[in-house]
């Protein structure tokens, strides 16, 4: 009893702040996800005995918190809200941070208007360090599909960057 009540805890310290984060990008409601990253360990604490080895354990937790999301989302009927994520910076120079600052907000704007689907792909792969295989084990997306919306949204990323300095450029 005191090993699972040590796994217990590990899992609480280790994947919660994670499991916030990941369901802060997609809940339609902002106050929500504290509540529901806590529903999702309680969840996986109680079948903790059902665990299937053959997959990572992150795999698994963010397979159930997705899940939880999705039968939220259905009982309320929200849409996914626009993605938006805060990132560390390094220590820099003041001009490097001034760069780096321009070109992160670029890119969070950039990605604030892709679809749901590629802004949960983008979270999972850059932010969670994720591969394919275990993106599809948590969304049930083809591994060729992800692939082809990972490409979709580099390319719409690029995009939307470009227009925006074009438009900053002509005015």
């Amino acid at each position: 009893m005191r090993d699972k009540k040590l796994n217990i805890d590990k899992i609480w310290i280790e994947y919660h702040p994670k499991i916030q984060v990941y369901l802060k990008q997609i809940s339609p409601e902002k106050d929500n996800y504290e509540d529901m990253a806590s529903e999702v360990l309680l969840s996986v604490f109680e079948n903790l005995d059902n665990y299937n080895n053959d997959y990572s354990l992150s795999t698994w937790i963010y397979t159930i918190a997705r899940n939880r999301q999705i039968d939220y989302i259905r009982k309320t009927k929200h849409q996914l809200i626009e993605y938006k994520e805060e990132l560390d910076f390094h220590e820099n120079t003041p001009e490097q941070e001034l760069i780096n600052h321009y070109d992160i907000i670029q890119i969070r704007y950039a990605i604030t208007r892709l679809k749901p689907e590629q802004r949960e792909l983008i979270y999972l792969y850059y932010y969670e360090d994720l591969n394919y295989r275990e993106i599809n084990s948590i969304t049930g997306v083809p591994q060729g599909t992800l692939k082809c919306r990972m490409f979709n949204a580099r390319k719409s990323i690029k995009e939307i960057i470009n227009r925006s300095e074009n438009n900053e450029r002509d005015n």
